[in-house]
């Protein structure tokens, strides 16, 4: 028996078309009728495309319900309703792995982290629209740290343009970067410095955990890396030989228990794939991308502020 969407998300539908959401009750159907087909009905007579984000975290029994909502709107040829997944590069996959026959009505869309000159130009434009002075020196700055990521880009933008505004001068500073640099780390991203900190060594030479997390930082053009990707990473930002095995060891550590920062990346049965290693959390990829972009500020991230 197939599983349908509202059922595998925990809802219960009324003949309103109202929708509640309860994830600790059983689900019971409150109208007649497959929910899936109402649903679609629903969309397509109102011309909605319906978004499902954090995929990523979907569990099978969703993952499963999707595939087959798929199946549905493909099969009744559905003119209107759209159906657009937000996840990472793997959730594809697992949704073919379900079901073979959605491969035909499935497209990826990769979306790209911004480049340098879109990241310089909302920075540029906003300001300009605030009537805030901003030099190529603080939109440099602000452009880095974000390493394309919108959404610390939108905030690093809010946080310098509120404390210019402050000023009668209305002229953004690097003392104002560097303060929204700092709040977003402490409203933001606590947990994932506080995981960075704890990993870094506080002895030796190398410190290879923390090379390894600053070179994954650097290494964002794919969802996953691997040991030897990490190991030239590693060569070519320290100038050192860098050994594969220290790579291999730092790598075990980072996906221990003591740490659980990585893991190995899955395939769209759940099974480990040897050699590819992905951070638990999609954020701390922003995190780490932030602290490698920001290296040389020579920021304190051990303490509390």
């Amino acid at each position: 028996m197939a599983t349908s969407l509202g059922a595998a998300a925990g809802m219960t539908a009324s003949v309103t078309g109202k929708v509640s959401v309860d994830s600790t009750a059983t689900f019971v159907p409150a109208v007649s009728g497959n929910t899936d087909e109402l649903l679609l009905q629903l969309c397509e007579e109102k011309k909605v495309v319906l978004v499902l984000d954090e995929m990523h975290r979907a569990s099978a029994d969703l993952v499963r319900a999707v595939a087959e909502l798929i199946k549905r709107a493909a099969n009744r040829s559905s003119i209107h309703f759209g159906l657009i997944v937000v996840g990472t590069a793997a959730e594809s996959s697992r949704l073919v792995a379900t079901d073979n026959g959605i491969s035909r009505v499935l497209s990826d869309v990769h979306v790209p982290l911004f480049s340098e000159a879109e990241s310089s130009m909302v920075v540029q434009n906003g300001m300009e629209r605030l009537s805030i002075r901003c030099d190529g020196t603080v939109s440099s700055a602000v452009v880095k740290a974000s390493g394309g990521s919108p959404s610390i880009l939108q905030f690093l933008c809010l946080e310098v343009a509120e404390a210019a505004c402050a000023q009668s001068i209305r002229t953004a500073t690097l003392d104002h970067y560097k303060a929204a640099l700092l709040t977003y780390v402490r409203r933001n991203a606590a947990r994932f410095k506080k995981q960075y900190v704890e990993a870094c060594e506080t002895v030796g030479p190398f410190q290879w955990r923390k090379q390894t997390l600053l070179a994954m930082g650097h290494l964002h053009d794919s969802e996953f890396v691997t040991t030897e990707q990490i190991r030239k990473e590693v060569e070519r930002r320290t100038l050192k030989a860098t050994k594969r095995d220290a790579v291999a060891q730092a790598l075990s550590q980072l996906k221990s228990k003591d740490y659980q920062i990585l893991k190995t990346e899955t395939d769209a049965n759940g099974k480990a794939i040897r050699d590819r290693y992905v951070f638990c959390e999609a954020g701390m990829r922003d995190f780490m991308r932030l602290v490698a972009n920001t290296e040389d500020e020579k920021l304190d991230w051990s303490g509390d502020k």
